[in-house]
């Protein structure tokens, strides 16, 4: 497999990991979409986003998002004909070596309850532990007052970024 490693993803890149998902998602009936950007990354110019083509058809793909250097999450899929076949552990240790080069000390795999591709592909690891879930919230009523009525949204500057930091 080829791994293609990069920090920024072309429209096309774009394309064949959104068609990839798509794939991978449907049998389980998965919902959710990788965040393909580095923005909130807290280094911007590190790889954290991992390609593996066989021959030129993305078969798996491996996301990390880093919002601080002490800490990654990483989302993965792999095309269900090529799973069992070492793609995710390939991405996931090229992954782990720039993680470990950046000095992050823990891994968080994202894995929805019923991505059961996700639960075997995690059985390798032998200190992997379910440490929580979180779910989304959906309501029916139809809130009364506008948005802006109700929160208000402020520009991050270095000060409140070290607090939020902080809070996480």
């Amino acid at each position: 497999m080829n791994i293609v490693q990069t920090n920024q993803l072309t429209v096309s890149q774009k394309e064949e990991i959104t068609l990839l998902k798509q794939c991978c998602y449907a049998p389980e009936n998965l919902q959710g979409d990788p965040f393909l950007s580095n923005e909130i990354n807290w280094d911007k110019n590190i790889p954290c986003f991992y390609l593996g083509y066989e021959d030129t058809q993305l078969v798996a793909f491996l996301t990390t998002f880093v919002p601080q250097r002490a800490e990654a999450e990483i989302t993965a899929f792999t095309h269900p004909n090529w799973r069992n076949r070492g793609c995710f552990l390939q991405l996931y240790s090229a992954a782990y070596k720039v993680l470990k080069q950046a000095g992050t000390q823990r891994v968080l795999f994202v894995l929805a309850p019923q991505a059961k591709g996700g639960k075997t592909a995690l059985q390798h690891f032998k200190n992997a532990e379910w440490l929580r879930s979180e779910y989304r919230m959906y309501s029916n009523t139809v809130c009364k007052q506008s948005p802006s009525a109700l929160f208000s949204l402020q520009l991050v500057t270095q000060q409140s970024r070290e607090l939020l930091l902080r809070l996480m």
